[in-house]
């Protein structure tokens, strides 16, 4: 039987999880892979071209980390915000909310943005978020 390999850094793949992404645990912790959310986009053809195949993309955030003498790359799933603690904030993906997915149209390039877990994100302005509700008296029905 034939050991499977790492995608990223060909090493041995041992974990449950590291065979089904075909990604070590090292290699997703720098990466920020992890499985795909449910997809939130409806299935419809592309709004601007009608195409009716889509990328569909878990974009992710890339920061330097200071580790002792070298610097090291890591990289979290992107989100609209994250939790504050103690004046500071964290960029975690245990601290982050709102995580993005996009789908890029292969017709015509179009990108759309969704939001994989709106529920979750905190509201206030220590947050730069705010709820607009245009009910149903407004111009939007």
């Amino acid at each position: 039987m034939s050991t499977r390999k790492c995608r990223l850094c060909n090493r041995s793949l041992k974990l449950p999880e590291s065979m089904e992404l075909g990604v070590c645990r090292n290699c997703r912790a720098k990466t920020g892979i992890g499985p795909m959310p449910p997809a939130r986009r409806k299935p419809r053809p592309c709004a601007r071209c009608n195409g009716m195949r889509f990328i569909r993309v878990v974009p992710r955030e890339y920061s330097q980390v200071a580790l002792t003498s070298r610097v090291e790359v890591g990289a979290i799933p992107m989100s609209v915000t994250n939790y504050v603690r103690r004046g500071e904030i964290r960029r975690t993906a245990d601290s982050s909310r709102g995580f993005l997915e996009t789908y890029i149209c292969t017709s015509c390039g179009v990108v759309e943005w969704y939001c994989n877990d709106p529920e979750s994100i905190p509201i206030g302005p220590e947050y730069m978020s705010e709820v607009i509700d245009v009910g149903t008296d407004g111009p939007y029905r």
